[in-house]
């Protein structure tokens, strides 16, 4: 699978597609009543992580990548439910462009783009869902990249989101491994591939990614 050369105007076609996909998916869902308890929670936790608690040792919670994606938006927009989604939405914003990108990258039309962001917007009804969502899409999209164009430089990338993905969740990164390892065995059948070496820069992106995990404390005191 070669990479093809992306442009300006396809980021800019990517970014409006995806922009109005997802813009039309949190104006739905922005004002809606809490819809389950996984909602809830996702917001109780940022709001304590803003008020400088630490996930897991203070209070009973998901990995900390989450909150500490969210408390920048509750800080600049306002502390509530809506914030909340809209840094859900944001992140993923952030996964399906990269995937866009990744798609037209391969060389497919805008067909299938467009077609890609709206599954993902239903895929993605329950706005607490967005996160995993997102840091998933990021993830794909990074291995993607691997694929089509393997390189020290993509393999660690793809690692570092593997590793990222580790710090939002414990169940990312189990899928995060699943398809690294699904990578490098596409990757090493290439005739000048060395598995050897590319997994260690695959296995280096991972431990940068997944580098600020240990700082959300283990102590699984709880409030």
């Amino acid at each position: 699978m070669a990479a093809v050369t992306l442009t300006v105007a396809d980021f800019v076609v990517a970014t409006v597609v995806v922009v109005v996909v997802l813009g039309l998916l949190l104006w739905s869902s922005i004002d809606a009543p809490i819809g389950d308890a996984d909602d809830g929670y996702l917001c109780y936790g940022a709001l304590e992580v803003d008020r400088e608690a630490v996930p897991v040792r203070d209070f009973r919670s998901y990995e900390p990548g989450r909150y500490w994606w969210t408390v920048p938006f509750l800080r600049v927009l306002g502390r509530g439910l809506a914030t909340v989604r809209v840094a859900a939405t944001a992140m993923l914003a952030g996964g399906l462009l990269a995937v866009v990108m990744a798609l037209r990258g391969t060389g497919q039309g805008w067909v299938t783009v467009i077609v890609t962001a709206v599954v993902v917007a239903a895929w993605s009804l329950h706005p607490h869902k967005r996160f995993d969502r997102g840091m998933l899409l990021a993830v794909v999209a990074a291995m993607i990249w691997a694929i089509t164009d393997p390189s020290p430089w993509s393999l660690a990338i793809a690692g570092g989101a593997v590793g990222l993905a580790a710090v939002a969740g414990v169940n990312l990164a189990l899928y995060g491994a699943v398809a690294a390892g699904l990578t490098l065995l596409v990757v090493a059948r290439r005739p000048d591939a060395g598995l050897v070496e590319e997994s260690l820069w695959m296995g280096g992106g991972i431990v940068v990614g997944s580098a600020p995990r240990p700082e959300a404390a283990v102590d699984s005191t709880h409030r």
